[in-house]
């Protein structure tokens, strides 16, 4: 028993909650400016949360057409962290590598279904879980989430 506790200690991921943050503000960089912006909105990241129709209003778009941009975006994301060798292949890219790789395995971590299975057709939900599971414990505004 003690040599099993040891070995999970050993598995566990080093990095912060504060430390993925800071990745994931990097990693919304990468969006357009309007996809990062109803990211931030929507999961309250330095900002107020706010719901799929308070977005449609102030973008002037559908709730349909917000949750399609986000979706895209949020799959940009999970790309990103399930195959961070594939999305930074250049050099100097090393330290992004290796914070998705520490991504990759504090999401499997906590849900390794997150990571190992396919993209479902309908995803929302799935990116959804996928980001609230990379978010979990950082600084920001969101602390509940009704699905």
């Amino acid at each position: 028993m003690i040599g099993d506790e040891q070995v999970d200690e050993s598995k566990k991921v080093n990095m912060t909650s504060k430390e993925r943050g800071q990745f994931i503000r990097i990693l919304l960089n990468y969006q357009t400016l309007r996809v990062e912006n109803l990211i931030r909105m929507y999961f309250g990241i330095d900002s107020d949360r706010s719901s799929l129709e308070e977005i449609g209003h102030e973008y002037e778009c559908s709730t349909r057409k917000v949750r399609y941009h986000m979706n895209k975006g949020l799959g940009r994301i999970w790309v990103s962290v399930i195959n961070g060798d594939k999305m930074f292949p250049h050099e100097g890219m090393e330290e992004e590598r290796k914070k998705c790789k520490q991504l990759k395995e504090y999401v499997e971590e906590v849900n390794p279904d997150l990571v190992h299975k396919e993209l479902p057709y309908h995803y929302s939900k799935f990116l959804d879980e996928f980001m609230l599971c990379l978010i979990d414990g950082v600084e920001n505004k969101i602390y509940t989430f009704p699905f």
